[in-house]
């Protein structure tokens, strides 16, 4: 459609060749394109519409004031437009340059982010590993300290064993041999009593048949009566009670070092299970602290990621603009441009149409050119 009344407008009253009239119509829709781009109305007239429908009628012909005063009124338009592109351009890139420092700023953030996390996940794997370590320290601590335990155990039940075996051998010979040979009992139910408690403790310190079967008799007699045959049986059980005693107190001494090393053996294991226990637990807590860490960093990188995205989106919308910008001055440099070229052939037009053509048709084509001016603003 603008070609169509492009190529009417400046036929009109033109002596211009045809080449050249294709030559301006390019020129008139390279002006067209910049001011359509700064036409953003919705309907209503503006300077930039009614420029828009001027503007094939700006260079055809003998040019009169309207299209000079039009002509100016255009280029002051483009300027404007073009100056105000510029200022925007300029804030633009201010923003870019700012916004590229920003996404450097925040790109170092992300590998530093990154480092934290690989860091962490170094640390975490390391207190893991700890762990393992500390749980299998406990494990063996454990089976150590199971191992003094039961050794103790085992060794204070022989030592009771021990302890009620002297006590039974000092019951028999101070709680029952002793009112024997002294005559201290009373009545015979109660002597008989402690004769059966001496021989029967006897027949399992001794083999002695002779002894054994003396030994009744000469205890049931009181001291004064006993005869040397029985104080001699009596004698020999004393003896043998009392080195029973002995051999059970030698046991105890000899035992008793023996005992007190497995009791510090057993504590010993025992703490140092305690201490691998507590390293465990430790360790464990170092892990879990170290596996907070890693889920702080990777967060922490997450975010630093998705900062460094919204900034590149924005940093792409903004160098959208800026080449939209570029692209709308130089559509607007191109037009100047064009206005300046079509001024000149115009004028060169004008000078070889004052060589052939009569001053009438010079004035029928001011008045025709007139009444096209008033019709279009109209």
């Amino acid at each position: 459609m603008f070609r169509s009344h492009a190529l009417i407008g400046f036929a009109r009253g033109s002596l211009l060749t045809f080449p050249v009239l294709l030559a301006t119509m390019a020129s008139t829709e390279q002006i067209s394109k910049a001011l359509a781009d700064l036409d953003q109305s919705q309907g209503e007239i503006t300077p930039v519409k009614m420029l828009l429908k001027a503007l094939p009628h700006l260079f055809g012909g003998d040019r009169h004031q309207y299209q000079m005063q039009l002509t100016d009124m255009l280029r002051n338009t483009l300027k404007t437009a073009n100056a105000a592109h510029a200022d925007k351009k300029a804030s633009t890139t201010a923003k870019v340059n700012e916004v590229k420092a920003s996404l450097q700023t925040c790109q170092k953030e992300v590998l530093e982010a990154e480092q934290r996390e690989k860091d962490a996940k170094e640390a975490e794997h390391e207190k893991a590993s700890a762990l393992i370590e500390k749980k299998q320290a406990k494990k063996k601590e454990e089976a150590l300290q199971k191992e003094a335990k039961t050794t103790k155990e085992e060794a204070e039940k022989e030592r009771q064993l021990i302890v009620k075996a002297k006590a039974e051998a000092d019951s028999v010979a101070n709680g029952s041999m002793q009112p024997l040979l002294q005559g201290g009992w009373e009545g015979e139910e109660a002597r008989d009593d402690f004769i059966t408690a001496v021989c029967d403790y006897l027949k399992s310190l001794t083999t002695d048949k002779a002894l054994l079967a003396a030994l009744p008799k000469a205890l049931a007699c009181s001291p004064d009566s006993r005869g040397e045959y029985s104080k001699a049986a009596t004698d020999a059980a004393l003896k043998r009670l009392n080195e029973n005693i002995a051999e059970i107190a030698k046991e105890l001494d000899d035992g008793a070092e023996a005992y007190a090393q497995v009791s510090a053996e057993s504590l010993g294991a025992w703490a140092i299970a305690d201490l691998a226990r507590d390293s465990e637990l430790e360790a464990m807590k170092a892990k879990e602290s170290a596996e907070a860490k890693v889920q702080e960093a990777t967060i922490d990188c997450k975010v630093a990621k998705d900062k460094v995205t919204k900034i590149e989106f924005d940093l792409s919308v903004m160098q959208e603009e800026q080449g939209l910008l570029n692209q709308k001055i130089e559509d607007i440099d191109k037009a100047l441009a064009e206005i300046v070229r079509l001024e000149t052939e115009v004028q060169e037009a004008d000078r070889e149409n004052e060589d052939t053509s009569e001053p009438a048709a010079k004035r029928m084509k001011l008045g025709e050119g007139q009444a096209e001016w008033h019709a279009m603003v109209a």
